[in-house]
């Protein structure tokens, strides 16, 4: 074999081998003429937080993790919306973060699989909500001007289709077939807003969500959940386009971590053990919830695929 040849070969069959993206099954209901505000989608919860790497990052992910599997994983389990929230370090690369946790995979590899997911997935799109943009060296500073810049510009560099709070108007007119002729990957800055509570814990010092000690106890975080979001869910939506959604999902605090540490338990267990991603997909169908659009969750791949499909009998009928 020619020598020069041989090298064109390796850098083909490496371009082969090094594509980890796979093309999602699941796919997305499109009512013409429908603005993307009345769809409802899965977001996933704090979504880099399924990139973790405890060797990498330095930190031990029971109760930081939200979600088991890659971003890439939670595309293909159902996600069409990723809640991200941006790091600049001192170095000036952009990361992800959840808290004061670090995800030290970069936000330029996580979209450069997310375009090539697209391509794979021409007909779906994909919203990538930026909040949270914080600095290392201005800890905690949600509105770095550092950490804005360099997130608008690489978006900019990729040719990324975005909207920030600077101007939410497009969003008044911007349907999901619209949007599509702009790229299958729609950033969002701000122009939205949501509900949650940070009391929704699944354990506290009186009760857990599954069965288990202390003993018939679960009804107590249940009843708490299912008021809330039921309440939220029957809000008469935003009379504009902006985003808006609640979190079926359990909440974590200082207190719920140390008694979920005794139970053994994490962020993704008390899901499965659980079961509120099941449950959630089971009230869609039962018309529970009068109102969607993005339903945040943790741990899509158990469970998600069928809240997709939910949603999808949802977005026909609505």
């Amino acid at each position: 074999m020619s020598l020069f040849i041989w090298p064109t070969l390796l850098m083909v069959l490496s371009a082969i081998v090094a594509v980890p993206v796979a093309s999602s099954s699941l796919r997305t209901h499109v009512s013409a003429g429908k603005l993307l505000n009345q769809y409802g989608m899965i977001q996933t919860h704090d979504s880099a937080t399924g990139e973790l790497d405890e060797e990498r990052d330095k930190i031990l992910a029971k109760w930081s993790r939200t979600q088991h599997g890659g971003i890439i994983d939670q595309l293909n389990c159902g996600a069409r919306s990723l809640d991200y929230r941006p790091y600049l370090s001192k170095a000036g690369v952009l990361y992800a973060h959840h808290g004061p946790t670090v995800i030290y995979k970069s936000m330029r590899s996580t979209f450069e699989e997310l375009i090539q997911w697209g391509r794979q997935n021409p007909t779906e799109l994909v919203i990538v909500s930026l909040s949270h943009c914080v600095e290392e060296r201005i800890h905690n500073n949600y509105y770095g001007d550092g950490c804005h810049d360099a997130m608008l510009n690489l978006l900019e560099e990729f040719r990324i289709h975005t909207i920030t709070n600077d101007d939410c108007s497009p969003l008044n007119t911007l349907t999901m077939e619209k949007a599509l002729t702009r790229g299958n990957i729609l950033a969002l800055v701000g122009c939205s807003n949501g509900y949650w509570d940070p009391s929704l814990t699944c354990t506290a010092k009186d009760y857990v969500c599954y069965d288990s000690w202390p003993e018939n106890t679960s009804s107590i975080p249940w009843t708490n959940l299912q008021n809330s979001v039921y309440q939220w869910s029957s809000f008469v939506p935003v009379n504009d386009g902006k985003f808006w959604g609640w979190g079926s999902n359990w909440q974590s605090s200082a207190e719920s971590v140390v008694f979920g540490t005794l139970h053994n338990s994490s962020l993704i267990l008390d899901e499965e053990r659980s079961g509120i991603n099941a449950w959630t997909a089971q009230a869609i169908r039962d018309g529970k919830f009068k109102y969607m659009n993005m339903l945040g969750i943790d741990n899509v791949c158990h469970n998600g695929a069928d809240i997709f499909q939910a949603l999808q009998e949802y977005n026909a009928q609505h």
